[in-house]
């Protein structure tokens, strides 16, 4: 792959104001980051714990949540094929620690993280994260900047 998006679901696709539920402004903002860049994507979250196959809580959400914006799977069956891949946990490491060694063993030309816990990366951020405001979620702000990330040169 030559772009990877690292994704945290958490603040990210879903809110503190919605906590159980993905936001549709926030998976129409994640398919049209996809679309513009043609990025994969790689699961950074906690959400990887239970997988990310068809039956993973994650793609439930996902096609849930698509199917009640669009009234069909297509965006869902979009996103889905973006899949690349999860993160290793690492027990005593961060979350940039883990997308780190993914890169390492992936060795993407261009790759980016959206997260909303700033605790789990250096101070200050890597220059490849964005970071969300886990109230808002996925916003205008991070959209453009995640395209901007995954389409230049490094």
């Amino acid at each position: 792959m030559s772009r990877l998006l690292f994704l945290d679901v958490d603040g990210v696709l879903t809110t503190t104001l919605c906590p159980n539920e993905m936001v549709p402004s926030c998976v129409e903002r994640l398919d049209r980051i996809l679309a513009a860049t043609g990025a994969a994507l790689v699961i950074s979250s906690s959400w990887r714990a239970t997988g990310i196959g068809p039956d993973s809580e994650l793609q439930t959400g996902l096609r849930r949540i698509c199917r009640e914006m669009d009234g069909h799977l297509e965006r869902f069956e979009r996103i889905a094929s973006r899949l690349h891949g999860a993160t290793a946990r690492m027990p005593s490491g961060t979350r940039q620690d883990e997308i780190e060694q993914y890169v390492r063993v992936h060795r993407p030309q261009r790759y980016a993280a959206v997260d909303d816990w700033p605790r789990e990366f250096a101070s200050p951020a890597p220059g490849w994260l964005v970071l969300t405001d886990a109230a808002q979620g996925l916003d205008p702000e991070a959209e453009a900047r995640l395209i901007e990330l995954l389409s230049s040169p490094r």
